[in-house]
């Protein structure tokens, strides 16, 4: 969904009310159904067919059992493959799909059917975990679990028409339209992962009340003001809210929202990953994602002016090689820029707040992160409080015409 097509429709949307989560979780209730339904497929295999030489199974098992080893044969897109890669399917004693179509080339339906630990390409124990993020997700934002209909899994595996590639689709089209590039409630958790709050007030076309709704509503605990000190939003007046910015992937437990739906739903989320085993096509969205954020930045930036103090300016000169800093606060009206060696690089005389919301659109657009937080640490060249900053460098998956040059450029062409 392109940025500003997001803005409004977030200012139509009043996001701090539970109740106008419905339309997402009735999504993300679908994806759960989809998911626990493809555990429950495994768990039927591994009953059914593992460890059970082909021979031995029972006459309406023999041909689903042939389909999922070794269906499609040598085929690109054999569903053999597509079990081995997802399910971990094999013929005992193979290490591949390419081992077992040739044992079984020479041993017939004497080879022994394997099924693997992984669930859709994943481990068990991951995907347990990624099923009960999304009910943290769906019981956070207001939403029932779902109950899990019983399936006819030998109607899944039947050799004439198997349901299994419709489930596959299905769950393809599911996950898909809760990315980020497709889903608004995705994409305003993205963008307001890292984010000082008068912008948030501004997207939201609230005030200091709808902020504190939609920061209880997901679970943000971490609100920072300029001298990195924690804040809390009930005590503040509207008036505060020009300091105050907060990090909500921070959040240890529980999680916050953005960060959950990050986890699950983000370019290296654990669903997308899910997803990019059933089709290519994932990955392309998400580079074609970053594209329409490199076009809103250079957009903003270049023709629409970029209206920055000469200090911003001067931050964006060092951290453009892509090594991570530090900014640690020396007043609420100052900070310095630290490198990794503990060596002071620039004084800023603005509070880190304004510098927060001058980069603000490169934070919400990825071209900027804040990878960690840390407290105080004693011992170490930063005794003080300091919030970590790095240019995300996407060169190596998306190719140094498109991002390396594009947004290095960005920054560069306008220092």
């Amino acid at each position: 969904m392109r940025i500003m097509d997001l803005t409004s429709w977030a200012r139509e949307k009043a996001l701090w009310n539970r109740k106008n989560w419905g339309e997402y979780t009735n999504q993300l209730s679908e994806l759960y159904v989809a998911l626990y339904q493809f555990e429950n497929f495994w768990k039927w295999t591994k009953t059914e067919l593992h460890g059970k030489r082909i021979a031995f199974l029972d006459d309406h098992l023999k041909n689903s059992a042939r389909m999922l080893l070794i269906g499609g044969e040598d085929s690109p897109n054999a569903i053999g493959r597509f079990m081995y890669s997802l399910f971990g399917v094999r013929a005992l004693g193979a290490n591949d799909y390419d081992d077992t179509l040739t044992l079984y080339k020479r041993r017939g339906d004497r080879v022994a059917f394997v099924v693997g630990d992984l669930v859709l390409g994943t481990s068990h124990d991951n995907f347990e975990q990624i099923l009960n993020q999304l009910k943290d997700l769906i019981l956070s934002l207001g939403g029932q679990v779902p109950e899990i209909p019983k399936e006819e899994f030998l109607s899944w595996v039947s050799p004439d028409e198997p349901k299994l590639v419709e489930k596959f689709n299905h769950l393809l089209r599911t996950g898909c339209a809760l990315l980020p590039m497709f889903n608004p409630y995705s994409a305003i958790s993205y963008y307001l992962d890292t984010a000082p709050l008068l912008h948030i007030e501004e997207i939201l076309n609230g005030d200091i009340h709808s902020l504190r709704e939609l920061s209880s509503l997901w679970r943000i605990g971490y609100i920072y003001n300029s001298k990195l000190e924690k804040v809390d939003l009930e005590k503040a007046s509207e008036e505060d809210v020009d300091d105050f910015f907060w990090l909500s992937h921070f959040n240890p437990s529980p999680p916050s929202i953005p960060a959950l739906i990050n986890a699950l739903f983000g370019e290296f989320g654990d669903v997308s990953a899910i997803l990019s085993r059933l089709s290519r096509d994932v990955r392309s969205a998400f580079k074609e994602w970053w594209k329409d954020k490199y076009n809103f930045v250079t957009r903003t930036y270049n023709l629409e002016g970029w209206d920055i103090s000469e200090d911003t300016r001067g931050i964006l000169r060092y951290i453009q090689n892509g090594d991570e800093y530090s900014l640690v606060p020396t007043s609420g009206t100052s900070f310095v820029l630290v490198d990794n060696a503990g060596y002071k690089t620039y004084t800023a005389t603005i509070p880190l707040s304004r510098f927060i919301e001058e980069i603000f659109p490169l934070i919400s657009a990825g071209y900027i992160r804040t990878p960690n937080w840390v407290g105080n640490e004693s011992g170490t060249p930063l005794e003080k409080r300091y919030l970590k900053i790095k240019v995300n460098r996407t060169e190596s998956r998306y190719g140094k015409q498109f991002y390396y040059d594009g947004g290095s450029w960005v920054i560069k062409g306008l220092l």
